[in-house]
């Protein structure tokens, strides 16, 4: 069987795109060990002097965010928040301060860790606020509840208690509950 010219032209086209196919596949890939940027753990945007604020349904203003400086993670849509300083603006005033947090994708969970502070002003004028430390915190900022594993302190004025096994916040109720052994110094005002 012989071939001709016009007969090799086409097969001969064939091939040649085949192979130009295969090396664009190939390049557009890149190399499979380096990590493509959507998969690496690197902020895509970051904000500085962040000041944010909640409102509820009517438009009042619910809480207040402020923090250093803010970054966003596409890998895995969290956002990290330097020196969060967080203040609750409604009738249950509180507010509550770390070194940072992480935020999930939806803002319904926060994860403080750091020289964590929570202050909660006391009712009547001229008594002292209470106070409560640990270093980490997971918050629920639109249910207004919180809780750690972490050991706790608290204190309001000379009053000291510390809780070894962490704390529950239920800031709507008002309700704190200790959790694990606990030890307290409490000193009454005159």
């Amino acid at each position: 069987m012989r071939f001709s010219g016009a007969t090799l032209f086409p097969l001969l086209v064939l091939a040649v795109l085949a192979a130009a196919t295969f090396w664009l596949e190939q390049a557009s890939q890149g190399e499979t060990s380096a990590p493509r940027a959507r998969d690496r753990h690197d902020p895509d945007y970051w904000v500085d002097g962040v000041q944010l604020r909640g409102f509820d349904a009517k438009g009042a203003p619910r809480h207040e965010l402020k923090a250093r400086r803010l970054e966003h993670f596409p890998d895995n849509d969290t956002t990290l928040v330097f020196e969060p300083r967080l203040k609750y603006l409604e009738d249950r005033e509180m507010s509550v301060a770390a070194r940072r947090a992480w935020v999930d994708k939806q803002g319904d969970h926060v994860l403080l860790e750091g020289d964590v502070e929570i202050v909660r002003p006391d009712d009547k004028p001229g008594a002292p606020a209470t106070v409560a430390t640990t270093t980490r915190l997971h918050v629920m900022p639109d249910e207004e509840k919180a809780h750690t594993d972490a050991p706790v302190t608290i204190r309001q004025g000379r009053s000291v208690i510390v809780g070894q096994g962490g704390i529950a916040i239920d800031n709507k109720s008002q309700v704190t509950v200790l959790l694990g052994p606990a030890t307290a110094t409490l000193h009454r005002n005159p």
